[in-house]
């Protein structure tokens, strides 16, 4: 996942930001005291007691936000189902949600010394897979949870001020992004794939797969790749803005979004319809769970939804009051369900939107 570019507002500062303004000419010190004056705590800052959802819903279908840490944002949510959902601040303090309430969940990696989270997703409650930068590995790994605990940092994929982007489509298949490297998980260990350096050389801001076989990456040169199970693609050119976000139910559907507040869509051979689906801020977010239904969250809070035939009338997220709360990530569930990350002035949450009846 990414950070918008507003995020330099906030009191607290993202390590995607830090990694934006430093340099990779050795500055890695530079990332950590970054962080630090941005009003996160330490890099082993404590998750704060998790309290139980509040289920007050909005009039836009938001439930209002549920703080899981105080001082740091939300790095980055995945929800699998509407029992299991697993969030993780920007130093890899973790919450799980039962369906019910949420709970604190130890750190990702299991480290709490210099330890950084890029980005995590889950497929199950007993499999998630994440990109962290660990000082005692030096650099950017990937870890596996088995719903107990994590593994020990395995494969590296890159440096540690690159942008890192992990999907997976079961417990025995995952792919690592980070220009210009990509891993492939098989059930059992990372493995090195075949470099995008001959397409994306862009900073990677997401990718999405829809099986083994087929996966979609995008850049902020407004380019995409295919995976095809054994190489990635050329280039498209898919836009000339920022493309921030993408979402893949299959070979033959994918949405992206832009900078542009426009929303992009793969129909198995290119891509078509590049509609703006925004009164304001750039589009930022996108999550599919099926042909019929997508939902794309803004910077600004605005959030619309696709039904197969056309997008929504946006309508404004009811738990953006203020510069100071705005949208980290998004994860949907079913056309019912989706949980975001919330930025809630240097902290984060976590909302529940439920479809209006």
């Amino acid at each position: 996942m990414t950070i918008p570019s507003i995020c330099g507002k906030r009191p607290g500062v993202s390590r995607e930001v830090v990694k934006r303004i430093c340099s990779a000419g050795g500055l890695r010190s530079a990332v950590v005291v970054c962080a630090l004056a941005g009003a996160m705590v330490s890099a082993g800052a404590q998750a704060a007691a998790v309290p139980r959802a509040v289920y007050g819903v909005t009039g836009s279908g938001w439930s209002t936000p549920t703080v899981l840490f105080r001082t740091n944002p939300i790095q980055d949510v995945s929800c699998p189902s509407a029992s299991f959902c697993f969030a993780a601040d920007d130093f890899g303090n973790a919450a799980t949600w039962n369906g019910h309430a949420w709970h604190s969940a130890g750190v990702v990696g299991g480290q709490r010394f210099y330890m950084t989270l890029d980005d995590v997703t889950c497929v199950s409650a007993s499999f998630c897979a994440a990109a962290v930068d660990s000082e005692a590995v030096t650099g950017e790994v990937l870890v596996t949870w088995n719903g107990k605990s994590w593994s020990a940092p395995s494969a590296r994929i890159g440096s540690a001020l690159s942008q890192h982007d992990v999907s997976c489509t079961s417990a025995s298949f995952c792919i690592a992004v980070s220009s210009p490297n990509s891993a492939t998980w098989n059930g059992s260990t990372w493995n090195p794939a075949p470099n995008l350096a001959e397409t994306l050389t862009s900073p990677v801001n997401g990718v999405s797969c829809a099986s083994p076989s087929f996966c979609v990456a995008v850049d902020e040169s407004g380019r995409a790749v295919t995976w095809n199970g054994q190489s990635w693609s050329p280039p498209r050119k898919v836009t000339s803005e920022i493309l921030s976000s993408v979402s893949c139910v299959s070979p033959s559907f994918c949405v992206a979004v832009n900078g542009n507040r426009q929303a992009l869509r793969w129909n198995g051979k290119s891509w078509t319809h590049q509609v703006v689906i925004t009164e304001g801020g750039g589009s930022f977010y996108v999550s599919c769970t099926s042909r019929s239904f997508c939902l794309s969250l803004h910077v600004g809070g605005e959030a619309a939804t696709w039904n197969g035939q056309a997008w929504s009338k946006p309508s404004k997220a009811g738990f953006v009051i203020s510069d100071q709360r705005y949208p980290d990530g998004l994860s949907c569930i079913s056309p019912k369900l989706c949980a975001a990350a919330v930025d809630v002035g240097g902290g984060g949450a976590v909302s529940f939107w439920r479809r209006p009846t």
